[in-house]
């Protein structure tokens, strides 16, 4: 029987075996890099992600600890090379607020080192409610104080009382409250929209915090102090009497320590300071009583030691008590013009400050310029009324409520008999019997309701008929207003440019009978800029209000 051999049929079977093995391991292997590869990509899009997320983070600890961060050199220098983060790096682009758009916009991209072409992006708008960012605020307005025809506010107004309007007021921008909204009567003009009821701007209870950076720059003077801005310096009249020159300290705040006495205007060692003067730069005042603005330079005391009652000889120096005004044959006991002025910073018509921008849809305010000041007191910022700072070793008077007067006296004897007579220059002091009032305007009476009056010393008039004032102003506990208002003669305007935030709402004149007229508007840098170390509310933080990734193409 013919044998046979298999051993021909099972190499071909090995060999398809072999082939399909190859195919399946090969195939394996490239789906396993395929994995791996994917996998890569995976990980480096999720890195790629968290690192622009931790740019963001970043740049916002940055905010947190400076609000106006964005205007500072560091900003830019963070945003013209990639930020080195654990195994890759983030790119900041920042774009600060605008008129139109009132929210800082952080784009974010992030990527591994190894990994350059897979690049992840978030952008992230995100706002923090500011004092600053209005025109008013006020934590009061009083228990009978109406907006009312006539009136008009030109940029945002927020109180955390009550509206009261009546008659047909104007409002320029937004209009928020806090408690409640009366509206009594009339047709008020409200250009974007109705008034809102939003949450409170909290107040902090002092401005204790500025003295730290006052602190750093040696810049903490104590007791009664006089500023006069000239332009990038400082001329200081400390309580002593020396006069100090300096810079703008390094982080741009000077602060006044001494006696907190609200009532008390003149004391050497209480805690007011006395500012004038054209600022080149930034700066902020603090005081830890009050801020009274003055017409002209408040560190000339018009040194008056040495001289007594009868001496004879040439005028000794006292303040000025006539000054030209535009018609020149009508001098007046009064300033024409002062305050507190920028030096590269132009606003617009203080006359019609909100134009209408028909491209942006919304009304708007002309500012343009570098500078920026901020007057920070515990209690009240006052416009000057009556007095002048002074040497007190004359008389052992701490300011000027006398002048000097070329007399002829009589000399009486102890019997009251005339025995000659003396020329010379005698102190003399312009007394007037006035009804008494409280410091927020109201007369005082007896028990029967009766006014009750007082001797006023009203020798020296030195509050300007005009007065400028380029601030944002804050009266932590107090608020501002015009000194003594309901006294002395009907005056013009307070020109305010910048922003007036104030615990108290506090009078600056009697309607066509003293005082002045408001014409407040909004410094629409500070929707971007703020005075340094301004302070803020202490109830908000940073509000995201939108936060998506974007493509690169975007």
């Amino acid at each position: 029987m013919q044998k046979y051999s298999n051993q021909g049929s099972v190499t071909p079977m090995i060999l398809i075996v072999f082939i399909v093995m190859l195919i399946l391991g090969g195939v394996g292997i490239f789906i396993t890099k395929s994995h791996l590869k994917m996998n890569t990509q995976y990980i480096a899009e999720e890195k790629a992600l968290q690192y622009a997320e931790a740019g963001f983070n970043n740049y916002l600890w940055h905010l947190n600890d400076d609000v106006n961060f964005y205007s500072r050199s560091e900003s830019e220098a963070m945003q013209k090379s990639p930020q080195s983060f654990q195994d890759g790096y983030y790119l900041l682009k920042i774009t600060k607020p605008s008129d139109l758009e009132r929210y800082v916009t952080i784009r974010s991209t992030g990527w591994l080192k190894t990994s350059p072409d897979i690049k992840r992006t978030v952008e992230v708008k995100i706002r923090k409610k500011q004092f600053v960012h209005h025109v008013y605020v006020s934590e009061s307005e009083g228990n009978n104080i109406w907006w009312t025809t006539g009136d008009e506010t030109h940029g945002p107004y927020h109180t955390n009382g009550v509206l009261r309007v009546q008659g047909n007021p104007k409002f320029f921008d937004t209009v928020t409250y806090a408690k409640d909204y009366n509206h009594r009567n009339g047709k008020p003009d409200y250009k974007m929209g109705s008034p809102q009821q939003v949450g409170r701007l909290e107040f902090p209870k002092t401005n204790s915090k500025l003295k730290y950076w006052a602190e750093l720059d040696d810049a903490v003077y104590t007791g009664r102090t006089c500023i006069y801005l000239m332009d990038d310096r400082i001329k200081i009249r400390k309580n002593d009497g020396i006069i100090e020159e300096r810079k703008i300290p390094s982080n741009k705040v000077i602060y006044i320590d001494g006696e907190e006495k609200p009532g008390d205007k003149w004391g050497l060692d209480t805690a007011n300071v006395f500012v004038s003067g054209t600022l080149s730069g930034e700066l902020t005042i603090a005081a830890k009583n009050n801020i009274y603005i003055m017409y002209a330079d408040p560190t000339e005391w018009y040194e008056d030691r040495g001289y007594v009652d009868g001496y004879y000889g040439s005028e000794p120096p006292h303040p000025p008590r006539n000054f030209d005004h535009p018609n020149k044959y009508d001098p007046q006991s009064y300033p024409y013009k002062g305050g507190i002025f920028y030096k590269n910073t132009t606003f617009g018509d203080p006359n019609n400050p909100s134009i209408y921008d028909e491209e942006l849809g919304i009304y708007v305010r002309q500012a343009k310029g570098p500078d920026m000041l901020g007057l920070v007191a515990n209690h009240n910022v006052w416009i000057s009324h009556y007095g002048w700072p002074k040497n007190p070793n004359d008389g052992g008077k701490s300011y000027w409520d006398y002048t000097w007067e070329w007399e002829s006296r009589a000399i009486v004897n102890s019997r009251g008999r005339v025995i000659g007579y003396q020329n010379g220059w005698f102190k003399k002091q312009q007394i007037e019997y006035l009804p008494k009032y409280d410091e927020n305007g109201y007369a005082i009476v007896d028990r029967r309701g009766r006014p009750i009056y007082e001797y006023y010393n009203t020798t020296y008039d030195i509050a300007p008929y005009n007065i400028t004032i380029h601030a944002a102003i804050f009266a932590v506990q107090g608020g501002f207003g015009y000194e003594n208002y309901h006294y002395g003669p009907k005056k013009g305007d307070i020109i305010l440019w910048g922003n007036l935030t104030q615990y108290i709402r506090r009078p600056v004149g009697i309607i066509q009978t003293t005082g002045y007229t408001k014409k407040y508007a909004h410094d629409r840098r500070m929707f971007y800029d703020y005075p340094p170390h301004i302070l803020e509310p202490t109830n908000v933080g940073w509000e995201i209000r939108d936060w998506h990734e974007i493509s690169d193409s975007e």
